[in-house]
Formats: structure tokens, C-alpha cells, sequence
């Protein structure tokens, strides 16, 4: 099914417009209204508001001994490979990443492999949630194997957060 997806995906192709901004905000769709055409305007604001938007914040601390502690205990986890084209310098994954608020912990070459280690924190929540990710990219294969962990999200969040990932693994 994932590969299906990435099959139909230009190589090296990045919309920013399709899944988020530069500040990794991704907007949810609306729910369908029924009995409004698409030609029809809702004059009086009747209709369901806007759906949430999800965002990180574009920085946050944590130190190395809290991450290891932290990945220890979460237990929403989602691991999963993405098709990606190895960067040419290993720089550019934290380039990309940045911007949305994803922030390196440590990174480095092991093998045929380059892993990376990212945390983030959700903005717009009433409790602080996390997310951590290992990101270790195969050289040889272009593939990108991923682990996500969070505390206090939710599996929608999980899922955002996951689609904002992939949309910026484009080196």
C-alpha cells in the first residue's frame, strides 16, 4: 500500500502547498457538509468550523538524558519505510527538518546507513506532547526506515505528524 502511494509520487517532487507550510503547519480537510453543493455559499457561517490545524513549535529543549528517558517510556509508537533519495551530505536532512520545528539530537554515519535522532514538540495543545523520531536512511537502498513515539498525542496527531515528516524528506 505505501509503495503503491510513492509509486504514483514524482522523484525528488515537493508541494509545499499540498501538505504544510514552512513552519510545518498542516491544515486537516473539512468535513463534508451535506446539502451544501460546492457551487453554494454559506452566507450565515452555519456550517462546521474549520478543522484543527497541526503544528510544532518552532523550537524546544530537550536534553539527551530526557529523550533517552522519554523513549523508554512512550508507548504510541509507529514505525514504518519511506522511498527517499539518500542526501549528498548528511546536513541537509537537519536543513529540512528544522524548519518545522523537528530538532536534531544527534546524527552520524553507521555503516551503509545514516541515522538521525529528532524531537518536536506539538504547539496549540493544552498538555505538552512530544514526539521522537529515529530516522536511519539505507545509502544503498534510498530507504528510509522510521520510528515515531509520543506521550501525550493522540493517533490522529501521531499520523500529522507523520505525514509532515515524509513531506519534507525531499533532498
Amino acid at each position: 500500500e505505501e509503495e503503491e502511494e510513492e509509486a504514483g509520487e514524482e522523484e525528488g517532487a515537493y508541494d509545499s502547498g499540498a501538505n504544510g507550510d514552512a513552519y510545518g503547519h498542516v491544515a486537516s480537510a473539512p468535513a463534508a457538509q451535506p446539502g451544501l453543493l460546492d457551487d453554494e455559499v454559506d452566507l450565515i457561517g452555519g456550517g462546521p468550523p474549520a478543522g484543527p490545524t497541526f503544528s510544532l513549535l518552532p523550537t524546544c529543549s530537550l536534553d539527551p538524558n530526557t529523550f533517552q528517558a522519554k523513549w523508554k517510556q512512550m508507548t504510541l509508537s509507529q514505525s514504518l519505510q519511506h522511498s527517499v533519495r539518500a542526501p549528498s551530505n548528511p546536513k541537509v536532512v537537519d536543513q529540512q527538518l528544522r524548519p518545522v520545528g523537528m530538532i536534531s539530537m544527534a546524527s552520524g554515519a553507521v555503516g551503509g546507513s545514516l541515522k538521525f535522532y529528532f524531537y518536536a514538540q506539538q504547539a496549540n495543545v493544552a498538555t505538552p506532547t512530544w514526539f521522537l523520531l529515529e530516522l536511519i536512511i539505507l545509502i544503498e537502498g534510498n530507504v528510509a526506515n522510521i520510528t515515531v513515539k509520543t506521550d501525550n498525542g493522540s493517533p490522529e496527531g501521531m499520523q500529522q505528524f507523520v505525514e509532515l515528516l515524509k513531506s519534507r524528506l525531499v533532498f
